[in-house]
């Protein structure tokens, strides 16, 4: 029996996949705010211009990866590890086999650090010297990172409850040389007036955007460079090196197709990039791999929200997206990764065409499942992983209720060694049960 399978770094893809040109129709397209400056232009004024080529409706199936990405790709420990999880098939005697791709094995501990490469290599040609994000957690190592690799600074706004509940996370982007600032802060003119209402502000996604775009706002002569992690078209493009690993990697161990793959989702950057070069063959009809995108109850657009043209961040354009809408005194998570009130444009266009299954959890649901699958794979996920977790077993337990002898995959999106205060809550939660 196979435990694990490794890919050479030569065998890491040559390019990345564009799902676009193989969708049935055209992405609806972005539309501008109807009053106020031209999104279009702030997008031109914050990211780094090569990425937007590839937002929208890029035609091209294949874009070539730059000579340099695919060198600090390898360098960060692609291609991942694809793991059998016999352990976990006996516990749950099951006739399904079950595999991992294990992106806790990057330098930062999750797939994030894919995109801000991508991102990275392009800013430092454009000029700029300072990469910018708003993070919950892995974002910002990605970010910290990548700016560490090509000799660039960092600044990263991280959402206080994260902040408060992650301090090894806040110590990894300092020992790679950021500035990091607790959301909402008193850097900015937001920030304070956040503050001066409610000083205990767990803050948000929202709330770290407004104090960035104030950062980008008072620069003369612009040296910033905003990375987002996974909602823009150009991030999903960049995360299908997840996927093109993985279809090799289940060739070698001997499987011909899966059945399912599961991943957790909150914009659904990651699930897309495991799931996209898989969905060409589901749209032609030569397989019947399903696509289940496990979310956060009280935070599950794909489940929840509605298909309408929304806003995903404030520097972006309208998108046709699944969205929660605003709310007041949303629900607070460990799984802080998950808090997220839209789905990102490519993951909602499957969603309403049915080419997405997507099932919310609620935090109770998921802890059990974790446990159990600590203690039988020896593995700690992220806590947004264990979503994906639990969907897995679901799968798991589905087949050996219907006698199926399914190819079950599952992607660990990261590793939770830096979500101690998480998993104290999780071991509580379980305490609770008892």
């Amino acid at each position: 029996m196979e435990d694990i399978v490794y890919l050479p770094p030569k065998d890491l893809p040559e390019a990345w996949y564009n799902v676009l040109p193989d969708l049935p129709e055209p992405l609806p397209p972005w539309k501008d705010v109807e009053s106020g400056p031209s999104r279009f232009e702030l997008m031109k004024s914050v990211y780094v211009n090569k990425c937007l080529e590839y937002d929208e409706n890029y035609k091209e199936r294949w874009v070539l990866i730059p000579e340099a990405t695919r060198e600090a790709y390898i360098h960060a420990g692609r291609p991942t590890p694809l793991n059998r999880a016999w352990r976990m098939e006996k516990v749950l005697d099951t006739p399904a086999r079950i595999y991992y791709k294990r992106e806790g094995t990057s330098p930062t501990g999750s797939y994030k650090v894919i995109s801000n490469i991508s991102q990275a290599v392009w800013a430092k040609e454009e000029g700029y010297d300072r990469l910018i994000a708003c993070t919950a957690g892995t974002q910002g190592s990605g970010l910290c990172y990548a700016a560490a690799t090509f000799g660039m600074k960092a600044m990263v706004f991280m959402f206080a409850s994260a902040y408060d509940s992650r301090p090894g996370r806040v110590l990894h982007y300092k020992q790679l040389g950021a500035d990091v600032i607790r959301s909402p802060s008193d850097r900015t003119e937001f920030g304070r007036k956040i503050l001066e209402k409610d000083p205990n502000n767990k803050g948000s996604l929202f709330i770290a955007l407004q104090e960035l775009l104030e950062v980008f706002r008072e620069e003369e002569v612009r040296h910033s460079a905003y990375l987002m992690g996974s909602g823009n078209t150009h991030n999903i493009l960049f995360q299908t090196v997840m996927g093109l690993e993985l279809k090799k990697q289940l060739e070698l161990a001997g499987e011909n197709e899966p059945d399912v793959i599961v991943d957790c989702a909150a914009a659904g950057g990651n699930w897309s990039g495991i799931c996209l070069p898989f969905v060409k063959d589901r749209l032609d009809g030569r397989t019947r791999t399903r696509f289940v995108a496990c979310q956060a109850d009280g935070w599950a657009p794909f489940v929840d929200g509605e298909y309408k043209y929304a806003d995903m961040v404030p520097m972006n354009p309208l998108a046709k997206i699944y969205t929660l809408g605003e709310r007041e005194n949303p629900p607070q998570i460990w799984a802080q990764g998950l808090q997220v009130p839209w789905g990102a444009i490519i993951p909602s266009y499957l969603r309403s065409k049915g080419i997405m299954e997507a099932r919310k959890y609620s935090e109770e649901e998921v802890v059990p499942a974790a446990f159990q699958w600590i203690r039988a794979e020896g593995y700690i996920p992220a806590l947004e992983a264990t979503y994906a977790v639990k969907g897995g077993i679901d799968e798991a337990i589905r087949a050996r209720e219907e006698g199926k002898a399914r190819v079950i995959v599952i992607n660990i999106s990261g590793h939770g060694y830096y979500d101690v205060a998480g998993y104290r809550g999780y071991i509580e939660m379980a305490k609770g049960r008892k």
